[in-house]
């Protein structure tokens, strides 16, 4: 952030409204000439080991030129932040010690600048004060002279600590584009001082919980109050409304100071670091005659995509990253101290430990080693449900948040889970009520919850009346189970889940219309099927079909799917595809013909090992995947011999076989 004395705004005082005057982050603007001319100054300070002094002079310079002395002075500030200074004294330290081999020369470089003018000052009340030139000169002779050195390193030691004497110690060359982008940025925290209320939203479609999450702990970390409301206005995907937090400072403006406002501006680059962001913010402006007005300041990433813009801050490391490539093939030792002493990186800018966005590179943290054991194991189980860690956050009935740990998805179904591992008394019953005041806030029929429970947890509040689960524990909706030792016990979670997929399956093909001309597109596939050169078909590609034919079908809606969790619906996919002369193996169409030509192949050529008859298969284009259910479909009985597919052996089943030469 910046002083307050240079920030640069402008009010449009028709419609009450403040902006601050960002810079154009672009090559040809002026602002980049000037950053540029700001970064060589600094370059050159740094290079030839001017001082601080000397460095502010030059500055100075500049403003004289330039008439631009807000800008020159925020963009100045910035760099000078990202510098490291020290005292021109080490360095003269160890030019004299190297001159001065001698022992008793050793004495100076030990002294400090406090201990010399100390010296300097006792010898000069010893010997009348230096109220001229020739006596300061003569007090600085003896005082050299006692330590065996020059008058010229007596002065400048004497000094080396003041802050306009220190040099550069650290410092690397930054883009001027980012030095830019990082001005404004600062600009705009610099006007959130006087903020007395901010509005945030955030429209981000991946894992917005986790920027939530840390959002709202850094809002209770600065002693700030907040609340959040469901937005009326804008939606997102027609289905999913977007949350607002509002954050305020002072109760009122008399009481008002910058430290709330200081508070609400360091929210600025966590807001930032997320896609899609937007802000209102109340800000308090005192007028020349002391009068205090409120005025409006709006901001978001479509209004200020040529100003705050994360695409060029990658575009920008992307660069400096293959720059330090090539300079580490060159100089392993010089890219270790480039990335040491690197002016300013996303981590800077963004000053979090955790990057936001919907960048799917994003490596998922997790707070528990039994929250990451459930995502792993869950995806194993391959149920067609995608899992998300930490979505979006619910709001509570006293407008807090709630943020569960994963959302599971499927059609249009979404299930929550939140595990709870072995935390205080305190924790659990905080915990435990908020829960319980999101399923009473959202008591749905398609609001669905699992519950994961330490045992020891769980055996406490069935047994304690102040942790007691009897108003939700009985509802269909709401899955509660235990865990011992992190295993959790995925029987009975995935049941929970196959009857949410049923109910919604039969929901949405209850109406008979609907059904109807699905079933009827589907008997329209087979039958062009049954005609066509094609052996084999797909549930998928004759899914796909009806999704690009049907216009009133859900881009969700799968036909396996559709098959597994509707008795009815399946039987009457099933006798179109007899009626067609057609077979059904777990996810494949095959011609009836085509199945008889195979089976008849295995059953002439005798073949009984288990490797030859999956040869056969393969022969015949059929995927490996599917080749033991068509084996078994067609009566044959497998001998397994462990996992080696040669030593197995086939039978056929006389008595079972549907497709036995007559």
């Amino acid at each position: 952030m910046i002083s307050s004395d240079l920030l640069r705004y402008k009010i449009d005082y028709k419609n009450n409204k403040i902006y601050p005057i960002l810079c154009t982050i672009d090559n040809n603007s002026s602002e980049y000439q000037l950053a540029k001319k700001i970064i060589g100054i600094f370059d050159e300070c740094y290079a030839n080991k001017y001082n601080k002094d000397k460095l502010n002079y030059m500055i100075k310079l500049l403003e004289y030129s330039q008439k631009d002395y807000k800008l020159i002075r925020g963009l100045y500030s910035i760099l000078e932040k990202k510098c490291i200074f020290k005292p021109v004294l080490e360095n003269e330290k160890e030019g004299i010690e190297s001159e001065n081999p001698d022992p008793l020369n050793r004495i100076i470089p030990k002294l400090t600048p406090v201990d010399l003018r100390r010296t300097i000052f006792q010898e000069s009340a010893l010997n009348d004060i230096a109220i001229d030139e020739d006596k300061r000169i003569k007090i600085l002779e003896k005082v050299s002279n006692e330590l065996n050195t020059d008058i010229k390193s007596i002065i400048k030691l004497m000094w080396a600590d003041l802050e306009e004497n220190s040099i550069i110690d650290k410092y690397s060359s930054p883009d001027p584009r980012l030095l830019l982008l990082y001005y404004n940025i600062s600009l705009i925290q610099t006007l959130l001082f006087n903020c007395l209320r901010i509005e945030i939203k955030i429209n981000s479609m991946k894992s917005s919980g986790l920027l939530w999450k840390v959002l709202l702990r850094e809002i209770k970390r600065l002693g700030l109050m907040y609340w959040l409301e469901i937005d009326p206005i804008n939606t997102i995907n027609n289905d999913k409304k977007d949350i607002i937090c509002i954050v305020e400072g002072a109760s009122n403006i008399i009481k008002l100071t910058e430290k709330y406002g200081n508070s609400i501006a360091k929210l600025v680059p966590l807001i930032f670091n997320a896609t899609n962001w937007s802000i209102k913010a109340d800000i308090l402006r005192t007028a020349s005659n002391g009068n205090k007005n409120i005025y409006r300041f709006e901001a978001s990433e479509q209004l200020l995509s040529d100003k705050i813009s994360t695409k060029i801050l990658k575009e920008i490391q992307e660069r400096h990253q293959y720059q330090e490539q090539e300079e580490e093939q060159e100089n392993s030792e010089k890219i270790e101290k480039i990335d040491e002493n690197k002016i300013i990186s996303k981590e800077d800018l963004f000053s979090n430990n955790k990057s936001f966005g919907d960048n799917n590179n994003t490596i998922i943290s997790y707070d528990s080693g039994i929250e990451k054991t459930f995502a792993k194991k869950f995806e194993l189980f391959n149920t067609g449900w995608t899992i998300e860690r930490e979505p979006e956050p619910l709001i509570t009935k006293l407008k807090t948040a709630f943020i569960s740990d994963f959302m599971l998805s499927k059609h249009q179904n979404k299930v929550l889970v939140e595990i709870i591992g072995f935390w205080t008394r305190e924790y659990l019953e905080r915990k435990i009520q908020k829960i319980i005041q999101i399923i009473e806030n959202y008591n749905n029929n398609n609001f669905y919850m699992i519950l994961i429970i330490n045992f020891d947890n769980l055996a406490m509040y069935e047994t304690s009346q102040n942790y007691s689960f009897s108003n939700i524990k009985n509802k269909s909706n709401i899955l509660i189970i235990s865990y011992k030792n992190d295993t959790i016990p995925f029987k009975e979670i995935i049941p929970f889940l196959k009857k949410i997929e049923r109910k919604y399956i039969e929901k949405n093909l209850v109406n008979k219309i609907d059904k109807d001309k699905i079933i009827q597109k589907i008997n329209e596939i087979l039958k062009e099927f049954k005609i066509s050169y094609k052996t084999k078909n797909t549930l998928e590609e004759v899914n796909k079909i009806i999704i690009e034919n049907q216009n009133n079908v859900d881009p969700s809606f799968n036909l396996k799917d559709a098959l597994e969790n509707n008795h009815e619906f399946k039987n009457i996919v099933e006798k179109k595809i007899n009626e067609n002369e057609l077979i059904m193996v777990k996810d494949f169409i095959f011609k009836e013909p085509f199945i008889k030509e195979i089976y008849n192949g295995l059953k002439d050529k005798e073949i009984k090992n288990l490797k030859e008859a999956c040869n056969l298969l393969l022969s015949k284009n059929i995927p490996e995947k599917i080749h033991i259910d068509l084996l078994i479909f067609m009566g044959f009985e497998i001998y397994w011999n462990g996992l080696d597919y040669s030593e197995s052996k086939i039978n056929l089943r006389s008595s079972n076989n549907k497709h036995k030469s007559e």
